[in-house]
């Protein structure tokens, strides 16, 4: 009986089978326990400190609370940076943290700080509220939203979800929380009368005052009590406030008059009612509530948002007659669409594959093969998705389906060296490819933070396939060709296969003395294919110089380069050709990847049907949510007439800002209803002047909105300082230099406290006014009076709210609200002609002593670790390339004379390229990681610097094919440019390691006949392979170019892996040494004659040896 090979060395084929069967049921069994979710759910650790001040401006805000709150964040340690943006009544302070830090210690260190730091706060201020932003929170995404509406009140509503709805959803496995909003809450209402108050002599100050006295309720301390023949103890005092069940309004004293105390219900009316409404939602004008339902991380998120469909169909039927529930977001629905789209590309492509596989072997064994490594691979690798808690989402997706097309190269070469050459000694071959792909995708983890996010689980997927792909080839695939034997072919065909590789190294050999002759032209040619990169060197140095440096200044070399390199006629005539000659296909990626331009549009989860759209925005200042409010309820009680309107949901979401959606009945879906209604929307817009309008959705878009109400600016400067004050002064000055050297181009110029975009219209650069009051100090002096005297008579005069703690009365907790009754009346003749007293006891009015001037602002102030930001804004009406000259000239006149600590730069639109260019400067630290990989396994420094040359010339496919066919370039290009430079190298690996083995063996043979019978030897299983990754990526090519990731990644690992052909083919032979007759140019045709025969002797000797093999596949 013939003894079975055994290539495993310390367990039987029987146990190595064994194993993997194991191995791969228990991967199967993993498969309901991996995390689905839509998106990645790291994010970056920080945490963001919000407060309001009710009736505070910006000015007074940044002052009082933002100053004093980012100086006490700075002591905190492990902060990356430090953001805030005040505006009025409120602001917030973000702190970034080291990607390591446990944000939950330092959540309660800055708790602590902001406890000590509460003292020094103004007395109205809210406590600042924290939240946090980390990498370990436990909760996911939003999953599900639905919506529950009913003719009841919205508390009455969010009552009944809360009671109903909530206990319910919170007891499904997988979910998170369940957060209800859209109600209004209640409150205390404490009006007083102004007028009252002033005839009485209280101020509106006492009334809150007495109230928090009131309520007032303080940890006083601690101290040893001594007890009489016992230890001491440790007590605690605290002083109790009357706030409890016996609490009443009309015993809170508010001061003494007349010899009486006045009590709050003598000068103020209390009731019990809902709070000042934020924003309205109802769906065909019933009140609506929302209901979120969070997912919790590593979470199968269809799995848990299938059981909560299934609760709330139940709770359908035990809701009051009224009341219904549908669902407004089902994020599923696009991660199922996700899921499905990916599936069908990962079935294609290992269709694809397989087929491809059948087509070249021709056998069904052979097929059965590489079916059960696939299934191995993957199956086994979701043990180790699980065991790391990855997160399979739309990038690990990718990450799975690319790696098909790679996983089976290791299965491939390995079956064919085995089925041919009887060893395994391919796998230090197999190794090396493994090691310098994953050494690729390694640097993944080295990018920016944001990308990292991102790009992380993709890099870990392949990285692990790749891993498991390699221990199933060197163990699986040699267990399983005992099992499964695979009978060498020896006939005519494969004669004359070998005859054709006999022609074909005769051919090669003469390419080969071709290449080598000229191979410096052939180098130029590929530097001048691939691009220099002389498009970066800048136009003059120093590059970032304000024009202000003087000659002396210079360095020597620096003279030398503006006098040549920075030559002005050579910049403007000479330099754009020079870019164009040497810049190559470098220079062409490099402009496309500049203008790209990334957009993302998800799915929908309902059918595509008709909808019109209303937006609705505030015309002129002055206007409250509530009229915006009754402006809504007149279109919707105008579409409530109309039985062809299936549903219209009204979303209000400020005071300047509300949309009203309208969809029809399938039967009319397609009629002419929808433009007759738009038409009657339009003219019931037209006749209310306050607000303007854009309906679209059927028919050519209506809008009557001027754009005047904006702020629009096409050239910005960014000023940074560290005191606001001289900033904001600077800032002017630079307004008045633009006006003045704009000719009459520069209309106005808007001084904004924030970075915005110019060209994006929206409620957040909405013109508004400033009022600025001054008063005249001579006039006070006179007077025996200053500011801030005249400021507390003024305050006294405030029709400003104030809200205040919670008070808990008759079972009811809510915060109480103090106003005016004359809160609502706003006029400058009212507010300057009332009678202020001076110190003297004599009456004047404001008007006497003060002037109120006003200017457009966004009334926002933003801070960057410690920097004010104040942005200058404009239009400019001419030619682009002269407006850009007169920023840069005012950029440099401005940074000239500023101080040091403050800046002034352009704030153009800055591309994506600019923002992540560091990402791609990381490919030379892959090419480094790689030629050191390639340096031990081959061990040598020459070789792996031929291997390395092979990346650049795959990266020209990519080039060229994205100019061509204009792809857009997105995060895709990135991840497929570190695939490819681990990809491409696998296919001179190969045939370098023939090449030394070859040379070790027989050091008399000359260069290029061992390189040639390498190069046979291993050119079949490299079509092969490289196909096979083709082929596994055509399907994201069949998606279409909107498909983004996806459609870039595909495209340029294509094109990279057809262009490593032609590199491996044309440019690898150039390291061979050259030959005296290819030197001379004078080979003759029987020297040619005597090099392929050495070949084919070569290929008969392996033939005789091995008889059952194709020597055309291997040697």
């Amino acid at each position: 009986m013939k003894k079975e090979a055994h290539y495993s060395s310390f367990f039987s084929t029987f146990t190595v089978n064994i194993i993997f069967v194991m191995l791969i049921i228990v991967g199967a069994a993993m498969i309901p326990l991996l995390s689905l979710q839509l998106n990645p759910t790291r994010y970056l650790p920080s945490i963001t400190i919000s407060w309001i001040w009710p009736e505070a401006p910006v000015r007074v805000v940044e002052q009082e609370v933002t100053t004093t709150l980012e100086g006490v964040l700075t002591t905190v340690t492990g902060v990356n940076k430090i953001s805030s943006s005040t505006f009025n009544e409120g602001g917030n302070i973000t702190v970034e943290f080291d990607k390591n830090v446990d944000l939950r210690a330092k959540r309660f260190e800055i708790a602590s700080l902001l406890r000590e730091s509460g003292k020094r706060l103004p007395e109205r201020v809210s406590y600042p509220v924290i939240s946090m932003n980390m990498p370990s929170n436990q909760s996911g995404s939003t999953i599900l939203s639905f919506q529950l509406n009913g003719n009841a009140s919205s508390a009455y509503i969010y009552n009944l979800a809360e009671e109903l709805i909530k206990p319910a959803l919170a007891l499904i496995e997988g979910v998170y929380s369940v957060n209800i909003y859209g109600a209004t809450p209640q409150e205390w209402e404490v009006i007083y009368d102004q007028a009252k108050l002033a005839v009485i002599g209280v101020s509106s100050s006492a009334i809150s005052s007495a109230i928090n006295n009131y309520l007032l309720e303080r940890e006083l301390g601690g101290a040893s009590e001594i007890v009489r023949d016992g230890p001491e103890k440790r007590t605690y005092l605290t002083l109790e406030g009357n706030n409890s069940e016996t609490f009443s309004w009309d015993r809170i004293p508010v001061a003494k008059a007349a010899g009486r105390i006045i009590h709050l219900t003598d000068v103020a009316q209390i009731k019990l009612q809902e709070q000042r409404p934020q924003s309205y939602y109802r769906i065909n004008g019933l009140n609506t509530v929302n209901i979120n339902v969070n997912a919790g991380r590593n979470v199968n998120n269809i799995k848990m948002a299938e059981g909560v469909k299934n609760v709330m169909e139940k709770l359908k039927n035990e809701l009051p007659a009224g009341y219904s529930i549908r669902t407004s977001v089902d994020n599923t629905v696009y991660l199922k669409e996700e899921i499905s789209k990916n599936i069908f590309r990962a079935v294609l492509s290992v269709i694809l594959l397989l087929l491809f596989v059948l087509a070249i072997s021709r056998e069904f064994k052979y097929l059965l093969i590489i079916t059960i490594s696939l299934v191995a691979n993957i199956l086994i690798a979701f043990i180790f998705y699980y065991l790391f808690k990855l997160e399979i989402h739309l990038y690990s997706l990718a990450g799975i389906t690319v790696s098909f097309g790679i996983i089976i190269n290791n299965t491939i070469v390995m079956t064919d060296h085995i089925r041919f050459q009887k060893n395994r000694k391919v796998g230090i071959s197999l190794l090396a490819a493994t090691a310098t792909t994953v050494g690729a995708l390694v640097v993944i983890f080295f990018l920016d933070e944001a990308s990292k996010v991102t790009l992380t689980d993709f890099a870990a997927v392949v990285i692990i396939n790749l891993s498991v792909s390699l221990a199933v080839a060197l163990f699986f695939i040699p267990s399983l060709l005992e099992k499964i034997k695979l009978a060498p072919k020896f006939n005519a065909l494969a004669i004359r296969r070998k005859r054709r590789v006999a022609r074909f190294s005769e051919r090669y050999l003469k390419a080969i003395d071709f290449i080598i002759r000229y191979r410096v032209a052939f180098i130029i040619g590929a530097i001048l294919i691939f691009g220099l990169p002389v498009f970066y060197l800048p136009d003059s140095l120093p590059k970032d110089a304000s024009g202000q440096t003087q000659e002396e200044d210079l360095t020597r070399f620096q003279k030398i380069y503006n006098k040549t390199l920075g030559n002005k006629k050579y910049v403007q005539d000479v330099k754009p050709v020079i870019n164009k000659i040497l810049g190559g296909t470098f220079r062409l990626f490099n402009e496309k990847v500049k203008n790209s331009r990334f957009y993302y549009y998800g799915s929908s989860d309902e059918t595509v049907r008709t909808r019109l759209t209303v937006n609705i925005g505030l015309s002129e200042e002055g206007l409250t949510i509530e009229d915006l409010n009754t402006t809504c309820e007149g279109l919707e009680n105008m579409l409530a007439a109309y039985s062809e309107i299936d549903m219209f949901t009204t979303s209000i979401y400020s005071p300047e800002e509300a949309m009203i959606s309208i969809t029809f009945k399938p039967e009319h879906d397609f009629s002419i209803f929808p433009f007759i209604l738009k038409i009657r929307i339009e003219d019931y817009m037209n006749s209310i002047g306050s607000y303007h309008a854009s309906v679209y959705g059927v028919g050519k878009a209506f809008s009557n909105q001027v754009y005047s109400d904006y702020i629009i600016t096409s050239y910005r400067i960014i000023m940074k300082g560290y005191n606001y004050d001289e900033l904001y002064g600077y800032a002017e000055g630079v307004r008045e230099r633009l006006i003045e050297s704009g000719k009459g181009r520069i209309k106005e110029v808007y001084l904004l406290g924030a970075d915005y975009p110019g060209y994006i219209i929206g409620s957040q650069n909405r013109r508004m006014s400033r009022n600025r009051l001054g008063m005249d100090k001579y006039f006070l002096a006179e007077n025996n009076s200053n500011v801030a005297f005249a400021y507390s008579e003024a305050r006294k005069y405030s029709r400003g709210t104030t809200t205040l703690q919670s008070a808990y009365i008759g079972g009811v907790s809510a915060p109480v609200n103090i106003r005016s009754l004359q809160s609502e009346e706003y006029d400058y003749w009212n507010l300057t002609n009332v009678p202020l007293r001076t110190p003297a006891g004599q009456f004047v009015k404001l008007r006497d002593f003060s002037s109120v001037t006003s200017e457009v602002t966004d009334n926002t102030i933003s801070r960057e670790d410690q920097q004010y930001i104040v942005t200058v804004g404009y239009n400019f009406v001419g030619n682009a390339e002269l407006g850009r000259l007169i920023l840069d000239r005012n950029i440099d006149e401005t940074n000239a004379m500023l101080p040091l600590g403050y800046t002034a730069q352009s704030g153009l639109y800055s591309y994506s390229w600019d923002e992540n260019k560091t990402n791609y400067y990381l490919i030379f630290l892959v090419i480094l990681i790689i030629y050191f990989i390639c340096a031990i396994l081959l061990e040598s420094f020459v070789q792996p610097f031929v291997v390395i040359c092979l990346i650049p010339f795959s990266f020209i496919g990519v080039f060229i094919i994205f100019h061509i066919f204009n792809i857009t370039a997105d995060e895709g290009v990135f991840a497929a440019l570190i695939l490819l430079c681990g990809i491409v190298v696998n296919a001179t690996l190969y045939i370098l390691n023939d090449y030394n083995s070859l040379r070790r063996r027989k050091p008399g043979i000359p260069e290029r006949i061992a390189y040639v019978k390498a190069y046979n030897g291993k050119i079949i299983p490299i079509f092969l392979t490289t196909l096979a990754t083709i082929v596994g990526l055509v399907p994201f090519l069949l998606t279409g170019r909107d498909e983004r990731f996806w459609f870039a990644l595909a495209a340029a690992t294509i094109s990279g892996l057809v262009f490593s052909m032609v590199g491996l083919i044309v440019y690898q032979p150039i390291m061979l040494k050259t030959s005296r007759a290819s030197h001379s140019g004078h080979a003759s045709r029987a020297s040619r004659a005597s090099l392929a025969g050495r070949v084919s002797y070569v290929s008969d000797e392996m033939m005789r040896r091995n008889p059952g093999s194709e020597a055309t596949l291997e040697e």
